[in-house]
């Protein structure tokens, strides 16, 4: 008579955490390529999302499954009283959630509401110093801070947002490529791609001294100016004081679905901004392979001169002339920047290592 066969004992099913991400006004704009990677890395955590968006803001980037979308009119209509809330808690009653996750600091306020309604935990994301001022102290249903940089975790514990063991950094996580993709074609003039919003002067406009510098200089290569905003008129006039009309582009705003793509053309991206908010522009050429200049004293820690960038005084054209030359004048010493930034972004920003963390604070959160 045959042996009987053991069998494996069974697997315990985990049930799925339920969660709604609650997005604020350019949230998705801003975040789309990390929150991309967070939302398929939490697939295995497991967990269900849904987004809560403004209406009319592209969801495009994001990976519909897993997330299910709901859009919500963004003109501040859960401000005008406890029924407008209630409408919206009333649909996200019937799924059963057991926690939401204001995505920025921006999303706070819509989301402690909710909270309130639903009488859900939830947690927030803080993207940029200052966001302690914004957000004062949290309410009992706040369960977690979640700081994308040591700066922005610091600032949130000097403002007392939430108790100390509560506020967790949560490096951004982006998936990146094994290889640089920077001067590939030598036989070409040098794509050199200007990131931020075109509302300060002041941080831009030494970029198009420094650009037309290069050129005069014998250095083969074309600006092309990411982005909108109120100085855009007047750095169009200085492009064209500088006559950069045949060397600069102004590309206006990429759309979050398109910003790899676009990245991924360029041989160096400059940052010329020290604005208080994670540098995701120069996160995403980082994770694409092309070397970063950037301005120093920028709150985001990836920044790392020598390490993953090479820095520049903000403000100061010929300085940032120098730096951008060097790269120019030396392709291997730039693909090599591009090398080191890659590998830390593998130690440090890993998206399946940033979708861990945050599953197990959502469920310290719960707990």
């Amino acid at each position: 008579m045959s042996e009987p066969t053991e069998q494996a004992p069974a697997v315990p099913s985990v049930k799925p955490l339920r969660v709604a991400w609650v997005a604020g006004e350019r949230t998705l704009g801003r975040l789309a390529p990390m929150l991309k990677a967070l939302a398929i890395g939490l697939v295995d955590a497991p967990a269900e999302l849904v987004v809560l968006c403004p209406a009319g803001e592209s969801c495009e980037a994001l990976p519909s499954p897993p997330l299910d979308v709901v859009p919500y009119e963004p003109a501040r209509w859960w401000e005008r009283g406890f029924g407008a809330i209630r409408e919206v808690a009333d649909d996200l009653a019937g799924r059963k959630l057991d926690l939401l996750h204001a995505l920025d600091a921006r999303a706070d306020r819509l989301t402690r509401r909710l909270a309130a309604a639903l009488d859900t935990p939830y947690v927030v994301s803080s993207d940029a110093l200052g966001d302690g001022r914004i957000l004062g102290k949290l309410p009992d249903h706040a369960r977690a801070l979640l700081a994308a940089g040591d700066r922005i975790q610091a600032d949130l514990l000097e403002h007392r947002v939430l108790s100390a063991e509560r506020v967790h950094l949560v490096r951004p996580g982006l998936r990146r490529v094994q290889e640089p993709s920077c001067f590939a074609d030598p036989g070409r003039a040098a794509a050199v791609l200007i990131g931020g919003a075109l509302d300060t002067p002041d941080d831009v406009e030494p970029t198009l001294r420094a650009l037309a510098a290069l050129r005069a200089g014998g250095h083969e290569c074309q600006g092309f100016l990411l982005g909108e905003g109120r100085a855009e008129r007047k750095l169009r006039q200085r492009a064209e004081q500088l006559a950069l009309r045949e060397a600069l582009t102004f590309a206006g705003t990429v759309p979050a679905w398109r910003l790899a793509g676009v990245l991924a053309g360029s041989d160096i991206y400059v940052s010329p901004s020290t604005r208080d908010g994670l540098d995701v522009g120069a996160l995403a050429a980082m994770a694409v392979g092309v070397p970063v200049v950037s301005a120093k004293d920028a709150p985001s820690d990836f920044l790392k001169e020598g390490r993953t960038t090479v820095q520049f005084r903000r403000g100061d054209a010929d300085n940032l002339r120098d730096e951008i030359g060097s790269l120019l004048a030396d392709p291997p010493r730039a693909k090599a920047l591009a090398e080191q930034a890659l590998a830390y972004l593998g130690e440090y920003h890993a998206p399946t290592a940033t979708a861990a963390k945050t599953a197990d604070i959502y469920r310290q959160a719960l707990a």
